[in-house]
């Protein structure tokens, strides 16, 4: 009777764990780029323009992991418009002018779809 012995298997299934992680890990990335991105344009179509500078200053991050590890994405006003706050959240002086939480109620499922689009055809591609 042949004996047969099988080395490095282990290895391999490390490997190919790995290998998976990275591929979900960029579908996971792709599908909260692609959320970020309907919401930075919604945010843009409701934010006041008077100068303009407040409309130019809205971006979104790259893909951040918080310390707990779970992903995401900043989107809104960067430093050159600070005063985005304000707008969105009144100060002792002036009222509230809310256009980012707004923008983010209108487009949640829209975002929440897309999102899960991105990952179903991520998926598609993978089997």
């Amino acid at each position: 009777m042949a004996k047969v012995e099988l080395t490095g298997l282990d290895d391999l299934l490390k490997e190919l764990n790995a290998l998976s992680e990275r591929i979900a890990a960029r579908a996971e990335n792709k599908a909260l780029r692609e959320g970020a991105e309907i919401l930075r344009a919604a945010i843009s179509k409701r934010a006041p323009r008077r100068t303009g500078r407040l409309l130019k200053s809205i971006e979104k991050s790259n893909v951040k992991r918080s310390k707990e590890g779970v992903k995401y994405i900043e989107v809104g006003p960067n430093r050159s418009a600070f005063y985005g706050v304000f707008l969105e959240f009144g100060t002792s002086k002036m009222a509230a002018r809310p256009f980012i939480g707004p923008a983010l109620e209108e487009k949640q499922k829209e975002i929440f779809d897309a999102m899960g689009n991105v990952l179903r055809e991520e998926l598609a591609k993978k089997r």
